[in-house]
């Protein structure tokens, strides 16, 4: 786990060594292992690194004295090292940012298609004076830019571009309201106007003051795989799940498993404990099962305690941590502990919600944490809408009267017949009809561009901000509207809520020297799945069917042939009532009274709420808007 960043500059701005060095300092916040940077008048590129992979300890600034005039940066992990070693014919051990470069020096933009794994990367190339960055197929490292008035910056921490002064902070109110009110939002927008994520599977170049993007990956829904024998899909799906969790484990190091007592974790925590046993690597489990409230009483979760049978199963007991104790922390202190990690408000519950399982692997000297996100969007799908696939070739009684262990009725076969049947018949009406889609699904929800703490005045001085207040309905599909499950599927996996979400739990496991992985986010193991027939993944008496399969003598049969979801929620230590501090949250309104960079909050309407009985959490997402703008990382008074 790196940081990397850069900034390339086409006006009068010099990067000098202050301002290296403020952008440097202000992205190790983390302390990483080590780093290293280059700098000229017009260009920086800098890396930071945690070493929780063998091959990290070989990055090292020499890269950049590489005799081509290319230089290169990168947070990766690559998991066909192999495959590219052979390729390239390189024998002698090499970095993961030196054999990209080899890389690209024989496929030059053709490359990134060529890896497989998790990775941000920048490229300079001296000679023809152009700057690359590219970002993995399913966006598992953050990667965000901004490029504005001669000024291009970049980083895996939002934090590496606002450390320069010069650039244009502008809230994108759009976005902070639609966020907070768990709506879609524009495709790779922030909270800042002028700062985008590049899209995953994407590739940044710029020239000449000018900036292009080109997709160079997607997830192929057109692609069939059948086999003879059923038994071979079994086979195949054990032997990519395998692979990629056995790719993402610390092989010198502690490797620990997120265990909630779910299909998911629970299949990971198996096949993990398997590839340590061996290979004899180091594997620890972290569960949320029993928690104690502030009174000290002990609360079981019946969702949970499903992961005791696993632990029995496997005999782990010498191995499993059951992470019972709330850390006690304030409401601001999880306030200012979401914005030094994340730059703004989470896309992830796990930020602050999971403080405790992030803790408890630090303290065992944990650099890995397996997930089962994003499993159930894809790998472990219960392909509710599976009838869209009958749809998809012209089979329409099976649409109606197929059955399968789905909890959808005969009413959303109905629903979603004539919006998906207009769609297949006229396609050019995809984007129209998943915009009525949208609004119907996000009618009730309350815009919280409406609350009661916002200062009307503010957002009454121009007709742009006056606007934001107003909800606005994006359609949340990631490609057209769908009309077979494969099309549903990639949706799903590919929609911007996978990639938000792993972004903030990239940057929060920073705080704790944590490397959270995906194996379900595996783009092999994630091909195999939306390639085979629908009839491997959902049949008449079983759901998320090949993983069941798979997963036969690795778990428990209570937890294997588990039907009901809610069985296996994770139950974090933020469903504990409590009540925050409203001392310490009326002393910090106090503050914003003073200040005059928290100009969209009615501090009158706030101080009140704070002094009623009402919940000061009801505040929380306003707070961490407000300690941005007392930091500088949002500039509210720049209308």
């Amino acid at each position: 786990m790196s940081s990397i960043y850069g900034l390339l500059t086409f006006n009068q701005l010099k990067i000098t060594e202050s301002l290296a060095n403020k952008i440097d300092q202000t992205t190790a916040w983390w302390s990483p292992d080590f780093s290293f940077s280059y700098r000229r008048d017009n260009l920086l590129l800098g890396q930071q690194v945690l070493i929780s992979h063998k091959y990290a300890k070989l990055e090292s600034k020499t890269i950049f004295n590489h005799e081509s005039g290319i230089r290169i940066i990168s947070d990766a992990r690559i998991d066909n090292r192999q495959d590219l070693l052979s390729e390239l014919r390189i024998t002698e051990n090499i970095s993961n940012s030196e054999l990209i470069l080899h890389l690209y020096h024989k496929y030059e933009e053709a490359c990134f298609s060529k890896l497989i794994g998790a990775f941000a990367i920048a490229i300079w190339n001296d000679k023809k004076q152009k700057l690359i960055c590219a970002r993995d197929q399913m966006g598992i490292k953050p990667l965000s830019y901004y490029f504005k008035d001669g000024i291009f910056a970049f980083g895996t921490q939002p934090k590496s571009i606002t450390a320069i002064t010069e650039i244009d902070k502008t809230p994108n109110w759009r976005y902070i309201f639609n966020a907070i009110s768990m709506l879609a939002v524009e495709d790779h927008s922030s909270e800042y106007k002028h700062i985008q994520h590049c899209p995953p599977g994407t590739f940044l170049e710029v020239q000449n003051n000018r900036l292009s993007k080109t997709q160079y990956w997607e997830l192929d829904i057109e692609t069939e795989i059948t086999y003879k024998n059923p038994d071979q899909y079994v086979e195949e799906f054990r032997h990519l799940l395998l692979e990629a969790i056995q790719c993402r484990m610390y092989q010198e190091g502690m490797t620990a498993t997120h265990l909630s007592g779910g299909l998911d974790s629970s299949g990971i925590t198996s096949v993990a404990h398997s590839l340590a046993q061996a290979n004899h690597w180091e594997h620890t489990v972290l569960s949320y099962n029993v928690v104690k409230d502030f009174n000290g009483d002990e609360q079981k979760y019946d969702e949970n305690l499903k992961a005791f049978d696993l632990i029995q199963f496997l005999n782990l007991e010498s191995k499993f941590t059951n992470v019972n104790t709330p850390l006690h922390r304030t409401l601001l202190t999880e306030v200012k502990h979401e914005v030094l990690c994340c730059d703004g408000p989470s896309r992830s519950n796990n930020v602050n919600t999971e403080y405790e399982i992030q803790a408890e692997a630090s303290k065992q000297g944990t650099k890995v944490l397996l997930s089962g996100f994003p499993g159930d969007e894809l790998v472990t799908s219960f392909c509710r809408p599976f009838y869209l696939e009958h749809l998809d070739k012209g089979k329409l009684i099976k649409y109606f009267f197929d059955k399968k262990k789905s909890r959808h009725t005969f009413q959303h076969r109905l629903k979603a017949f004539l919006p998906a049947l207009a769609v297949k018949t006229i396609p050019k009406i995809t984007n129209t009809v998943s915009q009525k889609y949208a609004e119907q699904r996000y009618k009730d929800t309350k815009f919280k561009g409406e609350s009661i703490f916002l200062n009307k005045d503010y957002f009454s001085s121009s007709a742009e901000l006056k606007s934001t207040t107003q909800p606005k309905i994006y359609a949340f599909a990631h490609r057209d509207f769908p009309t077979s499950l494969k099309q549903y599927q990639r949706n799903h996996v590919c929609r911007e809520h996978t990639y938000r979400r792993i972004g903030s739990e990239k940057l929060a496991g920073k705080h704790w020297h944590v490397d959270y992985r995906y194996p379900l986010a595996d783009i092999r193991l994630l091909q195999f799945m939306i390639s085979i027939p629908m009839e491997q993944k959902i049949s008449k008496d079983m759901s998320r069917r090949l993983f069941r399969l798979g997963m036969k003598d690795y778990l428990p049969d209570s937890i294997r042939l588990r039907d009901i979801k809610r069985a296996g929620s994770l139950k974090p230590m933020s469903t504990i009532a409590r009540m925050p501090n409203k001392k310490e949250v009326f002393d910090f309104i106090q503050t914003l009274k003073s200040s005059e960079k928290v100009p969209f909050l009615d501090l009158t309407v706030v101080d009140k709420w704070i002094r009623s009985k009402n919940n000061a959490y009801r505040l929380y997402p306003w707070l961490i808007l407000a300690q941005l703008g007392l930091e500088d990382k949002l500039d509210f008074n720049n209308l």
